[in-house]
C-alpha cells in the first residue's frame, strides 16, 4: 500500500483554485438548464466539477460550455433522484435528517432542497455558497477525520465519490468518523472505484495489479487538495469489507457494483 503522510494540524484552511471564468454567456446558458429543473442557476467559479467538465471537452468554446452545463445539470438531477430512490428503498421518510458529505459546490445539492438536508464540504467557499446562494444548511468538513465535529447526528449520510479519492490512511478513519455521526439505525451510502472502474480506466488498473486489493494515484480533479488527503483510489470488495468491519460497528446492507454512473460501486451500511 502506498505511504501517506499525516496532514499538519497547523495547516491553513483549504483554499480552492479557480476552475473557470464566469461571464454573461455562461450565466445565460446556465439559466436555461437550471430552469428545466427549477433549480438555482448560479455556479461558483471555483466549482472543480464544472471546471473539469469544461476542460475535458474538445469541442469549440461555446459548445464546450453548452455540453458541460448540460452534463452538470442533467447528471446532478439524476444523482439527486438516485439518492431519493435509495432513501425510499431503505424505508427512510422524506423528512429524515440527511447529510450530503463532500457536497462540493452543489451540483447535486441544488436538486435536493425538498429533503431535510445539510451539506458538508472541506472547501470554505463551498460551504458559504451552499448556505448563501443555494439556501441549504451547510457545515465544514476537515482534513483530519477526528477533528470533524458535525454537531448533530443524522438518519442518512451519503457521499458520492469521496471514498473513491481517499488514501489508505484515511479510508477507515473517515468511515469511523462518518458512521459515528449516524443516529442508531442510521445509514451511510458511499461509492468507490472497484473492479469495473479498473477495467475501464487504465490508470486505475495499473495501481491495482498483481493481486492487490487497494491502489492509489496522487492525481485528482481537485488540484488544491494535498495528495496526502485526496487523490484517486481503487479498492476491491475484500478491502472495503475489512475496512467497514475494522473501523465501525456498522453492517453492510447492500453492495451494487458500478451502481453509480455505471462506474463506481455503491455501498450501503447501517449502524445498529
Amino acid at each position: 500500500m502506498l505511504p501517506m503522510k499525516e496532514p499538519s494540524h497547523n495547516s491553513p484552511p483549504v483554499r480552492s483554485s479557480k476552475a473557470f471564468e464566469a461571464n454573461d454567456f455562461l450565466r445565460s446558458l446556465a439559466k436555461i438548464w437550471a430552469d428545466r429543473y427549477s433549480v438555482t442557476p448560479e455556479l461558483h467559479e471555483y466549482d472543480h466539477i464544472f471546471g473539469h467538465l469544461v476542460a475535458r471537452l474538445s469541442t469549440g468554446e461555446e459548445i464546450k460550455l453548452f455540453e458541460a452545463l448540460k452534463h452538470y445539470f442533467e447528471n446532478g438531477a439524476a444523482n439527486a433522484q438516485q439518492v431519493r430512490e435509495l432513501m425510499t428503498s431503505l424505508g427512510l421518510p422524506r423528512d429524515a435528517r440527511a447529510l450530503e458529505f463532500a457536497s462540493g459546490y452543489g451540483r447535486v445539492t441544488r436538486h435536493l432542497k425538498d429533503l431535510n438536508l445539510v451539506a458538508c464540504d472541506i472547501h470554505p467557499e463551498a460551504v458559504s455558497f451552499c448556505t448563501e446562494v443555494l439556501s441549504v444548511a451547510a457545515i465544514p468538513s476537515a482534513s483530519i477525520p477526528e477533528h470533524w465535529k458535525p454537531g448533530e447526528k443524522f438518519d442518512f449520510i451519503f457521499a458520492i465519490s469521496l471514498w473513491s479519492h481517499l488514501p489508505d490512511g484515511l479510508f477507515q478513519r473517515w468511515l469511523s468518523a462518518v458512521c459515528a455521526a449516524l443516529k442508531p439505525g442510521g445509514y451511510l451510502m458511499f461509492s468507490t472505484h472497484g473492479a469495473h472502474a479498473a477495467s475501464v480506466v487504465p490508470q486505475l488498473a495499473e495501481v491495482i495489479s498483481n493481486g492487490q486489493q487497494y491502489g492509489y494515484l496522487d492525481g485528482s480533479d481537485q488540484k488544491d487538495l494535498d495528495p496526502s488527503i485526496y487523490g484517486s483510489t481503487v479498492v476491491l470488495p475484500p478491502y472495503v469489507i475489512k475496512a467497514i468491519y475494522d473501523a465501525t460497528n456498522a453492517r453492510i446492507v447492500s453492495f451494487k457494483p458500478a451502481g453509480w454512473w455505471g462506474l463506481q460501486d455503491e455501498w450501503v451500511v447501517r449502524v445498529p
